[in-house]
């Protein structure tokens, strides 16, 4: 799957070509695996070509998720300039530990330092509507509810909160849930509310009839019938549930 391995002082080249030709097991044991005795040099096109063709293009299939990529690769290389594929990589590697129930925090407890760099990217890139799909920003809905949900990452969520209130100087004596909600949950709520209309554009025409069983029988015929974006119905149902998340999360979380 990727091209050839890299001396020291060299880069490594990696085309879409080379990435067919190599299983990712082979690739694993010439970029990270714990069990090669050496390894290429940290190639971040590797990572872009991978998030490409190992995870876009196969929708996040859990069986291409790669063991060890995220322990032994992703977060050991990761930087606040990172690219937007590496900090994806991230999550959706996150997020299939937490579907299979593994700890999914480990690596970071063993390399704390860039935690509020990686989740402000994350935050900003949930705002994002420029590039990326409906899907990935499913993904990063279901980072923030397993997040927000993680009691061992209190120290670091209060952190992410101090990097967050120095942005706005005159708000100092808010609270760190105030500055929050502000900062950035109004922001993904109107996110929110225009994926919500392009999903109720084509149902709006169906409402407020008179209720009688006829007309209910109705609704569901005309109801099942419509084309909508289902990633857009996803993106909906993750926001609901990290939104009721939010609101049943103990105070003291925020401080």
């Amino acid at each position: 799957m990727v091209a050839k391995t890299t001396t020291k002082g060299t880069s490594s080249i990696v085309t879409v070509d080379a990435l067919q030709k190599e299983t990712i097991t082979e690739v694993a044991c010439k970029f990270w695996a714990p069990f090669s005795k050496t390894h290429a040099a940290y190639s971040a096109p590797l990572v872009d070509t991978i998030y490409q063709h190992e995870m876009i293009a196969t929708h996040f299939n859990p069986r291409k998720i790669i063991i060890q990529y995220l322990e032994c690769y992703l977060w050991p290389n990761y930087t606040e300039e990172a690219s937007t594929a590496h900090v994806m990589s991230i999550i959706i590697m996150l997020n299939e530990k937490f579907r299979e129930r593994i700890d999914a925090w480990q690596c970071f407890v063993k390399k704390p330092e860039h935690f509020s760099s990686f989740t402000y990217r994350v935050l900003k890139l949930s705002l994002d509507e420029t590039s990326r799909s409906n899907a990935e920003q499913c993904a990063i809905i279901t980072f923030l509810v397993n997040s927000f949900n993680s009691v061992k990452l209190r120290k670091y969520w209060a952190n992410l909160s101090q990097k967050l209130a120095a942005q706005d100087a005159e708000d100092s004596e808010e609270s760190r849930r105030a500055q929050f909600e502000r900062n950035y949950l109004w922001n993904l709520i109107a996110r929110f509310k225009r994926t919500l209309d392009r999903v109720d554009d084509e149902s709006k025409g169906f409402l407020g009839f008179p209720f009688n069983s006829s007309a209910f029988q109705s609704l569901i015929t005309q109801f099942s019938n419509l084309e909508v974006d289902l990633e857009d119905i996803r993106y909906c149902e993750r926001f609901i549930e990290l939104l009721i998340d939010l609101e049943a999360l103990l105070p003291t979380r925020f401080g």
